[in-house]
């Protein structure tokens, strides 16, 4: 349980051992809970610093030659390791929620997240980017295949109509992955505990803290 002032995990103890606050009881608990939800650019700043975070040592490790799909795999097991690791801990805080001072608890009981939480939420954050790529693959195949076809001197250039289905196929995904991605960001704007879509999926809610 959270202390309900200085946001500090206490366990199960009556009174905080950081500030002193006194406990409320359980049935009085969520009443009393007062910490306000997190700002909209708290959660971009913590996103983009969790982001960089990830990705540096990915793009530094990894090989060029390994295909873009795998690359993102890599990226998605370490980002998933790194919220089982921060986000289940006593803290409830990545290194981009300490930076903005937020911290992601359990929406039903204001806890910590479970480690299937924790690793439930950057899988579905990325879900539209991982359907984007695999359905990347065919079109870029297509467009390829056709590209290498193509002769050096030639003066004009037609596209076959399997080419251009292609194409459209994959544009027309890009553009609902991109929706579905938009939507997810900026539903915290309305949402009346400010939730994005994956907090309501996994039963995340972000808090404000007053120290790191």
């Amino acid at each position: 349980m959270f202390c309900s002032h200085c946001g500090h995990d206490q366990g199960s103890a009556a009174r905080c051992p950081s500030c002193g606050t006194s406990t409320p009881a359980a049935k009085d608990r969520d009443a009393q809970w007062q910490l306000p939800y997190s700002g909209w650019w708290q959660r971009v700043g913590a996103s983009i610093i969790d982001s960089v975070v990830v990705a540096v040592p990915v793009s530094v490790v990894t090989p060029r030659s390994l295909p873009l799909l795998t690359r993102f795999v890599i990226e998605m097991l370490l980002l998933v390791a790194y919220n089982v690791h921060f986000l289940s801990s006593a803290q409830g805080q990545t290194l981009g929620n300490r930076a903005v001072r937020t911290r992601v608890v359990d929406a039903r009981g204001r806890e910590r997240l479970s480690v299937a939480q924790a690793a439930a939420r950057p899988l579905v954050m990325q879900i539209p980017g991982m359907a984007l790529l695999i359905s990347a693959h065919r079109p870029l195949s297509v467009v390829t295949n056709w590209a290498q076809q193509i002769p050096a001197n030639s003066q004009s250039i037609s596209i076959p109509p399997a080419v251009s289905h292609a194409m459209t196929q994959f544009l027309g995904v890009a553009v609902v992955c991109l929706v579905i991605s938009l939507l997810d960001v900026l539903w915290s704007l309305w949402s009346p505990r400010r939730q994005t879509l994956h907090d309501k999926i996994v039963g995340s809610l972000v808090v404000k803290v007053s120290t790191p």
